[in-house]
């Protein structure tokens, strides 16, 4: 007769999540103050008191931890009332409890508890994956924080790079949220979110664009990860503009509003600042590739330059080495790395019987693509970080010397397409006479202005030449060469040292071997 008040509430517990114990005398304890569940307190409001567990009819740890899961199970699905799950509810409500008693073989125990466990699991299996449509919310996860979406990176570096290239003291969190609001507006995705809602018969939304707000660290990446040192790592600065300071570029991350439970298991705290991680890890190699593209398209213009193409020879190279670098990084990362992790994952969310393996699924994913991306070896982001600072630093020096040489060259052609504008507004108001004395006196003039313009492209090009062969900007060259060659040297020599125990790390080499 002792046993029974434990075995009604284990009977209780095992068929609802009801805890009834006031005098605290069952094998479960309940943790208070957590009114609302979350993937951060998911595993921390219930525990088991070994020393209350009766091992005559709880014969091992595993069943302890089978019973403890199958009432977190089960309080998990009524946390959800009101919103999804009062069918599932009565259906809970309407089956008949099997008693269970001291007596019982510890067999047939078991074999209740397993069913009890596989019935819970079930239904908030089926919940989340059905009613909460958790996959949606990880593909909205992979477009944005994983920047698969193109078009809204394109729309938003396009629009905010200026403002996020301030010290974050001078940025405007306000008008990079109207940037960001934006850029997710006219992303192609959003109608197709837009679309499967309407189509969805779920009760409850999966997280969409609309859900994401900007938000910014205080710490950069390096930071975060342990990298300081006192020397200096590239020309001018330390990796990721330590002595320039903080800018909006290196703390600028995404985030959600909200994320509601039960998606908050898979999208909990803890793995929403690894999606951030990758996000600044992706998003400010993405920036240096934008970077250097621009230097490219000012190489572009320099070919009608024959005086001067081989002076830049050395310029072109290097440039070349270091946007061949970044885009072959960016390539692994998202085609070798994510990519592949992604549909592996997406592949095995179905086959999963519980919760719990659905968890641990998503965060193997995690673990896997964060180390995959350099991001748990702080010696291996110290030296991509420092390569990755170099090619930075060179793209603005490259930048400050293409407007000084181009100013000469725009105010000619602004002031070319202003005279022409208004010379042939004025032809058609002439007659014909003086239309062909115009005429006349516009080829004299033209001819004049060919000839002016010839002697000031030979006076642009000595300008560009004499800027060239001075002793900075060859010094200047010949640093960022030598630091580029020493930091991808040691990159490349710490990867080759991981090839044994990291496959796609072989991947890497070969394509950074250039």
């Amino acid at each position: 007769k002792t046993s029974v008040p434990w075995m009604t509430m284990l009977t209780h517990w095992l068929a609802d999540g009801d805890l009834e114990d006031p005098l605290g005398e069952f094998m479960i304890d309940k943790k208070h103050g957590i009114a609302v569940f979350s993937g951060d307190n998911w595993n921390s409001i219930f525990s088991i008191r070994h020393e209350h567990v009766i091992t005559g009819v709880i014969s091992s740890p595993f069943l302890e931890e089978k019973i403890l899961m199958t009432g977190k199970y089960w309080n998990a699905v009524h946390h959800c009332e009101g919103i999804a799950l009062q069918r599932c509810l009565s259906e809970v409500e309407g089956t008949s409890k099997h008693v269970l008693r001291y007596n019982d073989d510890p067999s047939s125990v078991a074999i209740q508890i397993e069913k009890a466990y596989k019935k819970a699991s079930s239904h908030l299996l089926k919940l989340l994956l059905g009613r909460f449509a958790v996959e949606k919310s990880l593909l909205t996860i992979k477009r944005y924080f994983l920047l698969d979406q193109g078009d809204f990176l394109v729309n938003f570096m396009d629009t905010a790079e200026k403002e996020l290239t301030k010290l974050m003291e001078h940025v405007s969190r306000g008008r990079t949220q109207h940037w960001l609001s934006m850029a997710l507006q006219l992303s192609e995705s959003l109608n197709e979110d837009i679309d499967s809602l309407r189509t969805t018969r779920s009760t409850s939304q999966p997280l969409t664009p609309n859900c994401i707000r900007c938000f910014f660290f205080d710490e950069s990446l390096d930071e975060i990860l342990g990298i300081r040192e006192s020397e200096p790592r590239t020309p001018s600065r330390h990796p990721y503009g330590q002595v320039a300071g903080l800018t909006g570029m290196l703390s600028f991350s995404l985030d959600f509003r909200e994320v509601p439970f039960p998606t908050s298991l898979l999208v909990s705290k803890r793995n929403l600042s690894s999606y951030q991680m990758l996000f600044r890890h992706i998003f400010y190699t993405k920036y240096i590739e934008k970077r250097l593209v621009s230097v490219w398209l000012e190489n572009q213009m320099m070919k009608e330059y024959q005086e001067v193409r081989q002076l830049l020879g050395r310029t072109f190279c290097l440039r070349q080495r270091m946007l061949h670098f970044v885009q072959n990084f960016l390539y692994y990362m998202m085609l070798e790395v994510i990519e592949p992790n992604w549909i592996k994952m997406s592949q095995c969310i179905r086959q999963q019987e519980t919760v719990d393996e659905l968890v641990d699924l998503h965060d193997k994913f995690l673990q896997t693509t964060m180390e995959d991306c350099l991001l748990t070896n702080a010696s291996l982001f110290k030296s991509l970080a420092k390569t990755m600072s170099t090619c930075l630093t060179f793209s603005e020096q490259m930048k400050r010397f293409f407007l000084a040489i181009n100013k000469t060259e725009n105010s000619i052609a602004t002031r070319r397409r202003g005279d022409m504008s208004s010379r042939r507004m004025q032809f058609y108001d002439m007659s014909q006479k003086e239309r062909q004395a115009k005429k006349k006196a516009q080829k004299q003039a033209i001819l004049a202005e060919k000839n002016e313009r010839d002697s000031k492209h030979k006076r642009h090009v000595n300008n560009i030449q004499r800027e060239l062969n001075n002793s900075t900007y060859d010094r200047m060259i010949r640093r960022h060469t030598e630091v580029f060659d020493d930091n991808l040297e040691d990159l490349m020599r710490k990867l080759r040292s991981k090839v044994a125990l990291h496959s796609k790390i072989d991947n890497l080499c070969i394509r950074l071997d250039y």
